[in-house]
């Protein structure tokens, strides 16, 4: 996995879901290009996210 993203440094670049910190607690969180917010299912804008990362890629199955 790589490693966290300080928001001061660089925020993403493409819109969608993403790993957060808001005050030492991780969550999962969306996030807006064109408005250069954070968002959850219930609001619109989250504040004090300090760090990012890009969500893992999903665990690759074998088909029967």
């Amino acid at each position: 996995m790589k490693d966290w993203i300080d928001c001061k440094d660089k925020l993403p670049d493409v819109d969608g879901d993403y790993i957060v910190n808001v005050d030492g607690t991780v969550f999962i969180l969306s996030y807006s290009c064109y408005t250069k917010t954070w968002y959850d299912d219930y609001t619109f804008q989250t504040l004090g996210v300090t760090h990012w990362m890009p969500l893992p890629e999903p665990p690759k199955t074998k088909t029967i």
